[in-house]
Parts: C-alpha cells; structure tokens; sequence
C-alpha cells in the first residue's frame, strides 16, 4: 500500500479549456494532504496532454484511445496505489478545503461506499445534478407522464430523482447516489465493487456503482461541507450526442437493474416521455428549442434505446448515418 493519503484522478479528453481551473483548485489541496495528482487522458487530441506535462504539477497517464469514462477511471485507479481515491471531472473546480474533509470522512467511516460532494452554480445556489436517484419503474413512468416535474420536490426517490434541495452544513449525509464529477471512494470499497461497470460507457456508472453498492451494504454520501462548480459535458459540443449519451446510460441502467421484463418497459417509458416532450413543448411559449431537442431525441431512439454499445462509442456514426437517411 502506498504511502500517499489519497490518489487524486482527472479524467480527461479534449479537457484543455477546463483544465487549467481544474488543477490549480487540486493541485494547492494535493500537497496539504500528502497526495498524488493523477491525469489520466483518454485520446485527446485538442493538446490537453501536452499541455499538462508542461504545466509539472501532475502525473500523467495518456492512453492513447477513447476508454469510456469508466474503462478509463478502471485504469488510473489501477495504476495508483493510496489507500484512498477521489475521482474529480476535468470541468470541476473543488472548493479550498474540501480534498482534506472528504479524505478525513471516508477514512473515518470504513463502511461507506462511496462519498460526493455538494455543487453549486456559479452565484453560490445548489446544483441538485450532484446527487441522483436509483433507477425505478415509478420514475420511467413519471417522466413519461409528466409526473416527473412536480413530484420531483416532494418524493424525489420516487422518480428516481436525488434531492433537489441540499443546505451546506450539515456534514455527511446519505442519498441514493452521487454524480462522479467528485467521487471519493475506499480502495478497499472499489476493489470488493470492481469499479465502475465498463458496459457504461459514459453517463450512469456513478448511478450503477452506487447501486452495487447499497447490495453490499456500503451505503452512498454526500459531504454537503465541501462545494464544489460543475460545467458539464463540457468536452461534448454536440448537443444531440450528448443527450443520446445520457439516454444510453438511462437505458443502461433500467436493463441492468430492473430486469428482463421491467427493463424494457421502462426503456418504452422513456421513449414516450420523450416524445410527449418534444409535442407539447412546441405549443408552450418560450419551449421550442426543448422541444427540438426532444424531439431529436425521440427520432433518433434507436441509437440509445438499446444502452451502450458493447465496444467502443459509435454515436458519431450512427448519428451521421440516421441524418443521412433523413435527408
């Protein structure tokens, strides 16, 4: 075991207009606590590998292939050694202080799974996308009815929603799941789990990790004293990829943790929402563009109905092929 408290992780691809803000929020708080900083990138070719080793401050792992985010994350946690790690997005900027209280909560509590941290937008407000729900039947049916929106606040594990309301203060706190923007876990823990679930290529890992997580009786947190901003999806620059993306992950996660029956169903569910989305946005003021976007997305159902691919990510193509048909 290695003699480092903590193995920070960066996982990047095409990450050089965030990475700057990134590393000197980690690189300062790495040092405090007697760490590693680890950029691990994924085939980038926008010069982010370059433009790291020139900066000294972190260890760079250049993979030279696109690994997904889990399979990439797999890999740099597999070549550290600290007997705890924290995986932190290349568009996240952690607050000062909050590495060392997220080190200090995992080590002091051996059984918990996994530990985020709480986002907040730019003026200070909570970003609820930092803690999700578990995925369930009520929540594929709610937002295929809509139901999704004002249930949201009141029953948000219902949806499959994590809370949308989180006050800073009030230390660790249990929620069903924690976005992977800044996710400290164990070694221990990631070991017993496997890691991430390579099948998620990219988008709903961090939901599916926290699931396996609960079945062995390590529970997910979020440390609500330790903030942290968020671009995201900040190496995407198509919209409509990045939505399929999302969706694949949804679909993913329906079929791997609802079962052959319900899966599917849920699956179905997400289409019609979808769809309905994309119908009455247009005749709403002022919804238009979301309702594009919708539909776009229900058009293009067949390249993210069916989760990700099993090798390797072929949404470019097959977005270029169904335009291409459409045309």
């Amino acid at each position: 075991m290695s003699d480092l408290a903590v193995s920070v992780i960066v996982l990047t691809f095409h990450s050089r207009r965030t990475i700057d803000a990134c590393l000197d929020a980690l690189a300062p708080q790495v040092a405090e606590v007697g760490g590693e900083l680890v950029v691990a990138d994924n085939g980038s070719t926008d010069g982010t590998v370059e433009h790291v080793r020139g900066r000294g401050d972190a260890r760079v792992l250049a993979f030279g292939e696109n690994l997904g985010f889990a399979g990439g994350c797999n890999r740099a946690v597999a070549a550290t050694a600290s007997p705890v790690v924290v995986l932190v997005n290349p568009d996240a900027v952690l607050a000062p202080g909050g590495l060392a209280r997220l080190v200090a909560a995992v080590r002091s509590r051996p059984r918990i799974g996994l530990l985020g941290a709480r986002a907040v937008h730019a003026d200070g407000r909570y970003d609820e996308r930092c803690v999700l729900g578990l995925p369930n039947l009520s929540g594929a049916v709610a937002f295929a009815t809509l139901l999704d929106v004002p249930l949201r606040r009141r029953v948000p594990t219902l949806v499959g929603h994590g809370p949308v309301e989180l006050a800073a203060g009030a230390g660790v706190r249990r929620v069903p799941a924690v976005s992977g923007a800044v996710l400290a876990v164990r070694r221990e823990a990631w070991e017993q789990l496997g890691g991430f679930d390579e099948a998620f290529f990219l988008y709903g890992e961090d939901v599916d990790l926290a699931a396996r997580a609960a079945r062995h009786g390590r529970p997910t947190a979020v440390h609500t004293d330790v903030d942290y901003t968020h671009v995201g999806a900040a190496s995407s620059s198509d919209p409509l990829r990045r939505d399929v993306l999302l969706f694949r992950g949804k679909a993913q996660l329906y079929r791997t943790h609802l079962g052959p029956l319900l899966g599917p169903l849920a699956v179905a569910l997400l289409v019609v929402g979808a769809a309905v989305r994309g119908r009455i946005g247009r005749l709403l003021p002022g919804r238009r563009r979301a309702a594009a976007n919708w539909q776009a997305l229900f058009e293009h159902r067949r390249a993210w109905t069916g989760g990700h691919p099993t090798v390797g990510d072929r949404t470019a193509a097959e977005l270029t092929a169904a335009r291409a048909a459409a045309a």
